[in-house]
């Protein structure tokens, strides 16, 4: 009888340290790494939890959680939805890379900057939304943009729609901005349009083709990558910049459109683009 209430007791013992153990694991405090910025505020650099639902809390050890650094969420592959407070700043380059499960993400009023790549390889993005008040970001229809609309951020990868028109205004197309959107298969720039950003289009599988309008002045680096339909695309004379391997993979290119004795044009003499140039 005694051994028996001893083997009870030892039982009861191990549940009540498993369930402290786990309530430990479960806490903020180890959910995450952090940095403590000048005793004053929170940076979180790592996410160690298993949850697929992030809530990112607002204070870690009484101090308001600020920052989310670069890579703090890479791969985390099964996580659907990551929510921050309106104490968040900044979020790092490459924060929720390869975070492939991602589906929307909010950005907290707070926000004053978002790091480059920050959702690259989140392949079921849908939407990015912004919380109303944030004087750094809009978002229209699940499209990001800078506050005040002249630069395109983010057109998400899950994006449903043929056909996208960026909105007057908008001068720059920020790095990676469509970047993974196969959907879409024609893509409208506006007058104001300055400069198309490293791999701005990169992977688009579904465009074929592209005319970018009068006064463009800059192709950065890999903005055409791997757009394997791309049969045919228009450069205004006012371009003074094509960065390289623009055309990377584009192995359906067809037809450069170029006017005579512009700077695309001797880009395309000296870039053996020749047998594709067209002058209109």
């Amino acid at each position: 009888m005694k051994k028996s209430v001893k083997v009870i007791v030892i039982i009861l013992m191990l549940v009540l340290a498993a369930g402290i153990l786990v309530s430990c694991s479960d806490t903020k405090e180890n959910l995450f790494s952090i940095n403590i910025i000048n005793g004053k505020e929170v940076h979180i650099t790592k996410y160690h939890g298993k949850s697929n639902k992030i809530l990112v809390p607002e204070k870690i050890k009484d101090l308001p959680v600020t920052g989310i650094t670069s890579n703090a969420f890479w791969g985390s592959t099964e996580v659907i939805s990551i929510t921050l407070p309106d104490t968040v700043k900044v979020i790092g380059n490459n924060a929720f890379y390869s975070c492939k499960s991602l589906t929307s993400f909010n950005i907290p009023k707070s926000l004053v900057e978002l790091g480059e790549n920050a959702f690259i390889g989140c392949d079921k993005l849908k939407d990015v939304t912004v919380t109303d008040g944030n004087e750094y970001f809009t978002s229209i229809n699940g499209v990001l943009f800078n506050k005040d609309m002249t630069k395109l951020i983010i057109y998400p990868p899950q994006k449903s729609g043929k056909q996208y028109t960026v909105p007057e205004g908008v001068t720059h197309l920020d790095r990676n901005a469509f970047c993974n959107n196969t959907d879409l298969s024609a893509v409208i720039l506006p007058k104001s349009l300055v400069e198309v950003g490293p791999t701005a289009f990169k992977n688009c599988s579904g465009i074929l083709e592209m005319e970018l309008p009068e006064g463009t002045q800059n192709i950065r680096a890999g903005a055409f990558w791997e757009c394997v339909n791309l049969s045919s695309i228009k450069i205004p004379s006012s371009v003074s910049i094509i960065s390289d391997q623009v055309f990377y993979g584009c192995a359906k290119l067809s037809s450069i459109y170029v006017q005579e004795g512009s700077y695309a044009q001797q880009w395309c003499e000296d870039n053996s683009r020749t047998a594709v140039m067209k002058l209109y």
